[in-house]
């Protein structure tokens, strides 16, 4: 009998003593790079130079396709290919 009311006791005194501390925010890092409105949605430009390589993305259905451009810089631009779609907007990356 003792035990059936002691356990509770006891339960209740640990929920009480434990704290909960607030998870901070993870810290994004601030980007440098261009991000830039597509030029056309329905054709990739040729400005954008060659289809080095393609890859998938996290979301579904989408890939990523990689150009590297006549100054060796990279525009990378997303197709979500089963709603047969480019992505609003593109990312060059500059080389140095």
């Amino acid at each position: 009998m003792r035990k059936s009311t002691i356990t509770p006791l006891v339960m209740a005194a640990t929920c009480l003593t434990a704290s909960c501390q607030k998870i901070q925010e993870p810290v994004q890092p601030e980007g440098h790079l261009r991000i830039m409105a597509a030029q056309f949605t329905d054709a990739i430009p040729i400005a954008y130079g060659q289809l080095v390589s393609v890859t998938s993305a996290p979301d579904p259905y989408v890939a990523v396709l990689w150009f590297k451009k006549s100054d060796e810089s990279i525009v990378v631009v997303r197709v979500n290919y089963a709603r047969g779609a480019l992505g609003p907007n593109i990312t060059e990356i500059p080389r140095k």
